[in-house]
């Protein structure tokens, strides 16, 4: 559910992002270079992929607060 949230989330962020570049290469003349999508939304995209032993440290982290056994 949080997946499919998060997708429809991204899927808004750019649609808005596309015609706010579209604003601001119309009336933002003073801009040195031409606004894109991809630089509009490369703060809200960050980095989304967590490393192995990141998400190991998580799952344990998680299962010891809600007393989990392993699998």
């Amino acid at each position: 559910m949080l997946r499919g949230y998060e997708e429809r989330q991204e899927v808004h962020n750019t649609i808005t992002a596309y015609f706010v570049t579209n604003l601001m290469n119309l009336f933002g003349k003073s801009l040195k270079s031409s606004m894109t999508v991809e630089k509009l939304m490369k703060p809200l995209l960050g980095t989304k992929k967590k490393s192995p032993s990141g998400r190991k440290a998580d799952e344990d982290y998680l299962r010891t607060l809600f007393n989990l056994a392993k699998k």
